[in-house]
């Protein structure tokens, strides 16, 4: 699952979209007892944003308060306004779920 995790925000990100809340309640695994295949899926793009790239900054608190998934960069929710990657910011979040 751990490779489909992957594959998938790297679609999202090759597809111009940064997730901005990637944690374990965000996402779903779908188990086929026929074949004991499993399918994982990303969920609530609620915050998500549109971007052009890695160099394509957002401005502000983003992601679940208090969370240990979000990105250091990001700040927090009652801290000062921070500007930066949404990209770096998702792939910090999926070192985080790897580990």
């Amino acid at each position: 699952l751990g490779v489909q995790f992957l594959e998938g925000v790297a679609f999202m990100h090759e597809h111009k979209v940064a997730h901005l809340d990637l944690k374990p309640n965000n996402l779903v695994v779908a188990f086929q007892y026929q074949s004991s295949s499993r399918w994982l899926s990303i969920i609530d793009f609620g915050i998500s944003v549109f971007v052009e790239g890695e160099e394509t900054e957002v401005n502000g608190y983003r992601g679940t308060p208090s969370s240990s998934w979000v990105a250091p960069e990001v700040g927090s929710e009652d801290g000062p306004r921070r500007s930066y990657s949404a990209i770096l910011a998702d792939r910090w979040a999926c070192g985080r779920m790897i580990q």
